[in-house]
């Protein structure tokens, strides 16, 4: 999705000089920070899933770890 919006974020910016028309070097700029942003996003989910997945490992573990003191 995030390269979709590259790419057509670079044909609108490759557009502005032929048709003259500012709001297309806007959109291409607009495309390209929301690729952007979307690339962002999908890092912190990510990063959301490992942290969240360490977290009920090192529970597991210390329930482990305290059923064997019992």
């Amino acid at each position: 999705m995030s390269i979709f919006l590259i790419v057509v974020g670079v044909i609108f910016i490759s557009l502005t000089p032929l048709l003259y028309n500012i709001s297309l070097l806007l959109a291409g700029i607009l495309f390209i920070a929301l690729s952007s942003i979307i690339e962002n996003q999908q890092t912190l989910i990510r990063k959301n899933d490992l942290i969240i997945h360490y977290l009920k490992l090192n529970q597991s573990k210390s329930e482990e770890n305290n059923t064997e003191i019992d």
